[in-house]
């Protein structure tokens, strides 16, 4: 906990939804409209956009998933290429996190799902997609004895795999830590247009990645309430907030879109020295990213992508929105003052398939939501863990946000 006084009366991420709960009541039913907008073609001319349109990343992905002798889950991770098929991330998923991410009835751990799925690996699949809104593109699972299989030559740098405990998140650290491997890297193949060809199995994927720079990332958790979990089941809740994030950088392109309104690309330039004149509003990006992540649930909107890669010079004053279409723009010039601080919205010049709104933050987002904050007082309370390293931006997000 920080000794900040102004940090301790910081509204959280939830506290700040909270607050715009109250002073967004009109504005609230701007959202609406967007909402309504982005799910309705009525009264739309027909004709053919000429504005050139870029693609998120193409990164793929796997989950390996790793049982010990009695069938059981012992660890599971989302192995994840850069755009280039060479390096990317290791993201470690809890083995005890609950499947219905706290909105089920009943908290269920992952491990149970797949103990009673252990015949039916697309049933364990599908949790995790569900839990952590993200799409997977293929799966393993393996026991520790074969775990050599898929990870090959980079157990050599690891000291051992433990034969008389789980395999902890220290095991895929010192797997992260061993990349890039110095026998000669697999060579990736390519297509007729020179773009990879995707791996065909997860030891493919594996080779590939660690071939490369990899970054090992823990998903923040928090243990349950006893309202929220009345069976004492021995289960974490993942920060919804937090994998979000996380998957928005490494994996843009494969972020699900559950909610009902517009899909979002999020470009957090900030420089350090930018955050740490917030006087202790923030301490660092991925703390801003989690309010910002947290607000646009508000709006049922979905975070497909994130850039948190500081910008020359750092984040302009101005927050500018990039709106696809032009009917979004009255809606977002009446919401973004309030949300973001000083705005400029504009019909974008370049479209992104699959983002409706590119956001890039100016400073006064972070002078809006320090008034915000300080007026509520609230207390901290989330109970979260933000997990270190999401706050680094792989060369997976290359979609810049100055279309």
């Amino acid at each position: 906990m920080t000794a900040i006084a102004k940090k301790r009366r910081r509204t959280t991420v939830v506290g700040v939804v909270g607050t715009l709960v109250l002073v967004l009541a009109a504005a609230a039913m701007f959202a609406v409209g967007v909402v309504t907008l982005s799910n309705s073609e009525e009264g739309e001319a027909v004709g053919v956009d000429l504005r050139p349109t870029v693609v998120l990343p193409a990164t793929p992905n796997a989950l390996l998933a790793v049982a010990d002798d009695e069938g059981n889950l012992e660890s599971a991770v989302i192995m994840t290429l850069l755009p280039d098929n060479v390096g990317g991330s290791i993201v470690i998923v809890p083995r005890n996190a609950d499947v219905t991410a706290a909105f089920g009835a009943q908290r269920r751990p992952l491990n149970e799902v797949f103990a009673a799925d252990a015949a039916d690996t697309a049933a364990f699949e599908s949790a995790v997609e569900e839990m952590l809104s993200i799409t997977i593109e293929r799966s393993a699972v393996v026991s520790a004895d074969d775990l050599s299989s898929v990870l090959g030559d980079a157990l050599a740098d690891v000291d051992t795999i433990p034969q008389d405990a789980p395999i902890d998140d220290a095991f895929w650290s010192d797997v992260a830590a061993a990349a890039p491997l110095e026998t000669d890297p697999v060579p990736v193949p390519l297509d007729e247009f020179d773009q990879p060809i995707p791996p065909a199995t997860v030891a493919e994927l594996a080779q590939r990645l660690l071939s490369g720079e990899v970054q090992e990332r823990a998903l923040a958790t928090r243990v349950p309430s006893e309202a929220e979990n009345p069976t004492e089941a021995d289960v974490v809740i993942v920060d919804r907030r937090d994998a979000n994030l996380v998957f928005a950088q490494v994996s843009p392109g494969l972020v699900s879109t559950p909610n009902t309104g517009l899909s979002v690309r999020i470009v957090a330039p900030f420089s350090d020295e930018q955050i740490e004149a917030s006087d202790g509003q923030y301490e660092s990006t991925t703390e801003l990213m989690l309010e910002v992540i947290s607000q646009m649930y508000f709006f049922q909107a979905n975070v497909v992508s994130v850039d948190t890669q500081p910008g020359e010079g750092g984040a302009a004053q101005v927050t500018v929105i990039q709106v696809a279409q032009e009917r979004f723009v009255e809606d977002m010039e009446a919401i973004a003052p309030i949300v973001f601080g000083e705005s400029e919205v504009v019909l974008a010049s370049t479209l992104i398939e699959g983002v409706d709104v590119v956001v890039t933050l100016g400073t006064d987002y972070i002078a809006t939501n320090s008034a915000s904050s300080a007026e509520s007082g609230t207390v901290d309370s989330t109970g979260t863990d933000t997990a270190g390293g999401t706050d680094a931006v792989t060369s997976a997000d290359t979609v810049g946000g100055d279309d």
